[in-house]
């Protein structure tokens, strides 16, 4: 998954193949000059909210598939409302876990 980093004060944008934090670390430290500190100040460094929103949904899906999915089962089989909300609460954790950027 590529990630994009951006920049925040200049809008700088830089294309990863990743997002590892050696990249990130790569892009920040392209920014500690003299030049951009007087200008800028201190870089900003984060991932854009786009690539953010598809790691959260990726880490969020794996989740499920592992930790939701047999409760949902469980649930389905028992047809207890016990079950229902031990399911409901995994998918309220895994969301916490992973959330995903507030809307603008």
């Amino acid at each position: 998954m590529e990630a994009v980093f951006i920049e925040k004060k200049s809008g700088t944008l830089f294309h990863a193949s990743s997002g590892t934090e050696q990249e990130l670390d790569m892009f920040r430290s392209s920014f500690l000059s003299d030049d951009f500190r007087q200008t800028y100040g201190e870089p900003d460094v984060d991932f854009t909210d786009t690539y953010r929103v598809k790691r959260m949904n990726a880490l969020r899906k794996s989740a499920y598939q592992a930790e939701s999915d047999p409760l949902y089962m469980e649930w389905q089989y028992d047809q207890t409302e016990t079950k229902a909300q031990i399911w409901r609460d995994k998918v309220t954790e895994i969301k916490t876990r992973y959330p995903l950027p507030e809307s603008k």
